[in-house]
């Protein structure tokens, strides 16, 4: 039997019949919180996605990261294809290091314009919390994935999830 998500208890119930008089019995309940870690990316092009950018004009990518589970999110990295560094900006509302459900975590990694068409993608993990019985914490990466397309005839975005990591705990 597979964990399921969020929280789940059951009571276990021992009953017995002795030789002379009633029957006995005791019951003892048993909880677990089954973690189901996910991720978000939306990455945006100077505010914007489609946009017509003039060579050599500054270009500023925004990486907008939440957390779409019902667990903590430790570990949270967010890289880009085409090698620019996306750094932190805001959101750890808390200051624990850790994007937490209500958190809204923002990167920006910034460049110039090159003539024609550009895209590029921005990648975002993170790792939830799963312990297992007697063991080192368990692991499930998330992997998000944002293209954003920028030229002459709109934008085209795509979103794709895949788990690098299956957790057959939560």
């Amino acid at each position: 039997m597979w964990a399921q998500a969020g929280q789940y208890g059951n009571v276990g119930t021992a009953t017995g019949t002795p030789p002379i008089g009633p029957d006995v019995s005791d019951t003892n309940p048993s909880h677990y919180f089954g973690s189901s870690p996910a991720i978000n990316i939306d990455k945006v092009t100077n505010g914007s996605d489609g946009l017509y950018i003039h060579t050599g004009d500054p270009v500023t990518w925004t990486y907008t990261v939440t957390n779409t589970g019902n667990v903590p999110l430790s570990n949270v990295k967010v890289t880009d294809s085409k090698g620019v560094t996306p750094v932190y900006q805001s959101g750890d509302t808390n200051g624990d290091g850790k994007l937490d459900l209500t958190e809204t975590w923002i990167y920006e990694a910034s460049g110039t314009a090159i003539a024609g068409q550009y895209n590029n993608t921005g990648f975002t993990e993170g790792t939830g919390p799963a312990q297992r019985q007697g063991h080192r914490p368990g692991r499930l990466e998330l992997l998000r994935l944002e293209p954003v397309h920028q030229h002459r005839q709109g934008h085209l975005r795509r979103r794709r999830l895949r788990r690098r990591h299956p957790d057959p705990f939560g």
